[in-house]
């Protein structure tokens, strides 16, 4: 026969299950709000953006540049640079990158806003 933690200690580990899955909860959070605060635009706007950049990546030699989010910027007048920036903090150097890395970023927004 194993031993079993005492009632009070059982009682004290799924506590602390919960105190955890809790902080994980809130720290999923927090790093949502931060990840659309730093958005150059809109979430309505990045949802267009990232579908820009997949029906048109193919016809820019596989995204090897940011031509295509240049286009984007300048066709919705947002600032490209700021595009650049945001985009080069999370992992997108150029469109394909922009596509692969920073859509997946941002992919908890099709689950709740979008």
């Amino acid at each position: 026969m194993g031993l079993r933690p005492a009632k009070h200690l059982r009682k004290r580990i799924e506590m602390d299950k919960k105190d955890n899955l809790k902080i994980l909860q809130e720290l999923k959070q927090s790093e949502r709000s931060r990840l659309i605060s730093i958005l150059p635009m809109s979430i309505e706007l990045l949802k267009d953006f990232f579908d820009y950049l997949d029906k048109n990546l193919d016809k820019n030699e596989n995204g090897k540049a940011l031509s295509l989010t240049e286009e984007f910027c300048n066709q919705r007048n947002i600032d490209f640079e700021k595009v650049k920036e945001w985009a080069a903090e999370l992992g997108g150097y150029d469109d394909a990158e922009i596509l692969w890395n920073v859509e997946e970023v941002y992919e908890f927004l099709s689950n709740d806003d979008l």
